[in-house]
């Protein structure tokens, strides 16, 4: 059993590396990229939305993700492509943990696997409605889940909580 947490835990860093060598390659895309990675950024400079927002249609995502400019006023578009690769594969790891007692580690790290590489969103890394929505379900979705697993009262609620 141990040998199967060590494949999966290969398997994800195989994912990481490869999540992160696509972050790295080519630069800005212009299509849609510089709307995620410019919408949040601007609110930390005092933008008002639907005052002077660029757009409107995913406003509460960059809300969400306007704080990391505010931490992190300096951050380059690599460290936030790396940041939704980490923010989609910590979903993803999330649900192994939750899956893996139920099936075997190896088959359930595959089946991520698979997850990870076809809900790519075009290739676009950049953490966006795309990426959000599916992390931030599937992370609701893992901790609902152990909340029913919770063997105690005092866990259910805190992961029905959180």
């Amino acid at each position: 059993m141990k040998k199967q947490y060590i494949a999966s835990g290969l398997v994800f860093l195989f994912l990481l590396s490869l999540g992160i060598y696509h972050s790295m390659k080519g630069g800005i895309n212009l299509t849609d990229e510089g709307l995620y990675f410019s919408a949040p950024f601007h609110y930390r400079f005092g933008v008002v939305p639907f005052r002077d927002a660029i757009h409107n249609a995913t406003r509460q995502y960059d809300l969400l993700m306007a704080p990391v400019f505010a931490f992190f006023p300096n951050i380059t578009v690599v460290q936030y492509r790396i940041l939704g690769v980490l923010l989609h594969l910590s979903s993803i790891v999330a649900a192994f943990f939750l899956f893996s007692r139920l099936a075997p580690p190896v088959l359930v790290a595959f089946v991520g696997a698979i997850f990870f590489l076809m809900n790519n969103f075009a290739g676009i890394p950049t953490p966006s409605y795309n990426v959000l929505v599916t992390a931030l379900g599937t992370w609701s979705f893992v901790l609902w889940m152990f909340s029913l697993f919770a063997k105690t009262r005092k866990l259910q609620m805190v992961f029905g909580i959180v």
